[in-house]
């Protein structure tokens, strides 16, 4: 069993963390280039290819070939000359695995993100009025690593990042579009000086809490915001109304009402909105995806392919920052590092 990394570990059972992962290979099921044409084929490839792709062997019907000279060795080659590739099954058993293993990292992110988001909730209100309060938005970074005592080989990690109240933090997309330029100024910096730059830190860190001791070769998967506004209402109203409860109401508000929701981006190219609220009904997980949670689900019925689209203007500018914010991370973590 593999883990949901990128790059994919060697050998089956492994999870591309290319966003539009099981395209076509050169040769099929390899992921390589095709194997070089055995002496004397007579077949020859038109190339109709890209320039700088594989063309193909040479068209050995060209009067400048000569045939070459017999073998020397018995026919056949040894056995294991012809050692094949994957059956049809192991590849079938192979996406399984791959679909198995990314359904329960959206399961285990679409968590994280409700305890996040209620850890903050909880801080936030305690601290309303007081020097220190903390604004309503936050970010959240996931990173997986290996584990083999876990079910599906990896182990999930996230670092956070909050912020004291003020007017760039209060609106969720301002803040992302400024962790977005904070990203691009901090990878100009470590190229000019020659070094990899990690969000994690030291050096110029877009986060301050969580997994920060996770260890430093986790793979980067994803990317969240979460935020303590709601369609309905925003932070500042809803908590005021709370506080300012008259006396002997039947049954008074508490934190523990307060709701919340997070926007999710993944490498697979999952989205999800997760809507923290406790007063929900039952069997309303409150999350909301483009891709199956269930591992085992043979069919979806994809009913949220434009998720991104939906919700208010605010919700709708948040996505697009975000996925800005994502895809800027995610492009420079997953390139090699220069040499």
């Amino acid at each position: 069993m593999s883990y949901p990394v990128s790059p994919p570990p060697a050998g089956r059972h492994q999870m591309s963390a290319d966003p539009w992962p099981n395209t076509t290979h050169a040769w099929p099921g390899s992921g390589q280039d095709p194997p070089a044409a055995p002496q004397g084929w007579r077949g020859g490839i038109p190339d109709n290819r890209e320039p700088g792709g594989w063309g193909g062997p040479p068209d050995y019907r060209s009067p400048a070939y000569a045939p070459p000279a017999p073998p020397t060795q018995a026919y056949p080659p040894p056995r294991q000359a012809y050692a094949p590739g994957p059956t049809a099954e192991e590849e079938a058993d192979d996406l399984a695995a791959a679909h198995q293993q990314w359904a329960d990292v959206r399961r285990q992110v679409a968590l994280e993100v409700k305890a996040v988001n209620a850890k903050h909730c909880h801080e936030a209100f305690d601290l309303i009025g007081k020097r220190g309060a903390v604004a309503p938005n936050g970010v959240i970074l996931f990173y997986t690593a290996p584990d083999r005592n876990s079910r599906y080989g990896y182990r999930l990690y996230r670092v956070t990042r909050l912020a004291f109240a003020g007017p760039e933090y209060d609106d969720l997309a301002r803040m992302l579009n400024g962790l977005t330029g904070a990203a691009v100024a901090a990878i100009a910096r470590a190229q000019d000086a020659g070094r990899r730059w990690d969000p994690r830190g030291p050096d110029s860190s877009l986060v301050n809490g969580g997994d920060t001791d996770m260890p430093r070769d986790a793979t980067f998967i994803g990317t969240a915001a979460e935020t303590l506004n709601t369609d309905h209402a925003d932070w500042y109203t809803v908590t005021r109304s709370i506080l300012n409860q008259p006396l002997g109401t039947a049954r008074p508000m508490t934190v523990f009402d307060l709701t919340g929701q997070g926007f999710v981006r993944l490498i697979d190219g999952t989205v999800m909105q997760v809507i923290r609220d406790n007063n929900r009904r039952v069997g309303d997980d409150g999350v909301l995806s483009n891709r199956s949670l269930d591992g085992f689900q043979a069919h979806y019925g994809n009913r949220f392919a434009d998720l991104t689209e939906r919700g208010t203007a605010a919700a709708r500018a948040a996505w697009a920052e975000l996925t800005t914010l994502h895809m800027t991370l995610y492009r420079y973590l997953s390139a090699p590092a220069e040499r």
